[in-house]
């Protein structure tokens, strides 16, 4: 079978707070029925892209010229996904858990039981990085690299170390 994936970008949900609205009336404007419509019976699994965000964002003033001077803010949180969940039953969401997950982020995954990822180009160039094959958690989702990483077969040509060839 051929899965088909949609992504999803928190920060086109986030960046609706800095219009002074609330992430859960998104659902209220565009409709729980378009988003079944649109998303839920068209894919198999959707990734959130950047689910940190769901947790804390980086809040930057609009007056500053650089995101240097910003801070972390508090997200929603769980607010759209008990409002989801009310209405879908097995949510099958992909939570894109790279970079920094503090323990707010780790809770949030496993309040609703969403799947984390593994990075393969990731996993031969540190000492026991949690993406080796052979660290991979039950309840996560293995993909070749992400869309920041050349293409597999490219990054072994042109970017992996003779090290990572070799294992």
């Amino acid at each position: 079978d051929v899965f088909k994936l949609f992504v999803i970008n928190v920060f086109d949900f986030i960046s609706i707070n800095f219009f002074q609205l609330r992430v859960i009336n998104i659902f209220d404007f565009i409709g729980t029925n378009l988003f079944q419509l649109c998303v839920i019976n068209l894919f198999d699994f959707i990734r959130i892209d950047h689910f940190r965000g769901f947790s804390a964002y980086w809040e930057i003033p609009a007056s500053e010229p650089t995101a240097q001077n910003g801070r972390w803010a508090q997200s929603p949180g769980s607010e759209l996904f008990v409002t989801l969940s009310r209405r879908f039953a097995g949510l099958p969401f992909i939570a894109e858990d790279l970079g920094v997950i503090d323990a707010e982020v780790r809770e949030l995954k496993r309040e609703f039981a969403f799947p984390g990822m593994t990075i393969l180009q990731f996993a031969f160039g540190a000492e026991k990085s949690k993406h080796a094959p052979h660290l991979h958690v039950p309840h996560s989702v293995a993909y070749t690299g992400t869309h920041d990483n050349n293409p597999v077969l490219e990054w072994f040509r042109s970017e992996s170390s003779e090290h990572e060839r070799e294992a």
